[in-house]
């Protein structure tokens, strides 16, 4: 006879299980919110994203899929990473706090989401898709410039007209160290390099080095091992490609 057998299983077992179990719902829910990008974003990637997903909503101790669906939402629009991007510090707050019985923190979060949506999106996108196409030509035209990180700044700054209140209270040191951690990962541990980190930041979120929405980033850093520069070079000529892209795929979506 077997005696003090285990019958729980094991937490491991447990996560496994709830991932192929809800993957497909999630699936479905990302296909829905934008099928172009995640069809090309590919299975492994996309199910590599789903599971940090479900992780971050187990730790932020949402346990129904249509929240953790509402963290990909979150996602989607801010980062993989967006509970330590600096910027996003009030959205953060509100989803870490202890829920009560009756859990208001999705509603919270949803008001203060919106309001940044109004400044930084646009229902249909086109005050993102105008920013970034302003922030690719004033990059660009100043591309010579000494002080690249400066002028990251002043081109974000500029391409949404931000006031100077706005700008004060904008969390530039935390921007610029999350900006030197990213290029250290990276290996482009140069002026030139912070400033690539720091305007791919500003679009992809400062985790976009290792957020699963992503992975060419590291995949382009990862194809020279031993020049920076050249790392930089190819980081910033497919970055460049794939906004061109972006900006060119908003404007359709812009004119329906």
């Amino acid at each position: 006879m077997v005696t003090n057998m285990e019958l729980v299983l094991s937490n491991n077992i447990k996560s496994s299980l709830r991932f192929a179990s809800n993957y497909q719902l999630h699936k479905k829910y990302l296909l829905d919110l934008d099928k172009t990008r995640f069809i090309g974003l590919g299975q492994k990637n996309t199910q590599t994203f789903v599971r940090h997903a479900m992780l971050v909503s187990d730790q932020l101790k949402f346990h129904y899929v249509e929240e953790t669906q509402y963290i990909i939402f979150l996602m989607y629009f801010l980062g993989s990473y967006f509970y330590i991007d600096p910027r996003y510090t009030r959205i953060a707050n509100i989803l870490k706090k202890e829920p009560q019985g009756n859990d208001q923190r999705i509603l919270d979060c949803h008001e203060v989401f919106s309001d940044f949506a109004k400044t930084y999106l646009g229902n249909d996108l086109s005050i993102y898709r105008q920013a970034l196409e302003k922030f690719s030509d004033l990059m660009s035209t100043h591309a010579e410039q000494e002080n690249r990180t400066q002028t990251c700044f002043e081109a974000f700054f500029k391409c949404y007209d931000l006031s100077s209140e706005t700008q004060d209270e904008f969390p530039t040191f935390e921007m610029l160290d999350h900006a030197k951690s990213a290029a250290k990962v990276l290996g482009i541990e140069t002026e030139n390099g912070i400033a690539i980190c720091l305007a791919l930041s500003f679009w992809m979120g400062t985790g976009f080095y290792d957020d699963p929405l992503y992975p060419w980033v590291q995949d382009k850093a990862n194809q020279i091992e031993d020049s920076s520069s050249q790392r930089e070079i190819i980081l910033l000529e497919y970055a460049q490609k794939r906004m061109k892209r972006q900006i060119t795929a908003l404007k359709g979506l812009n004119d329906v």
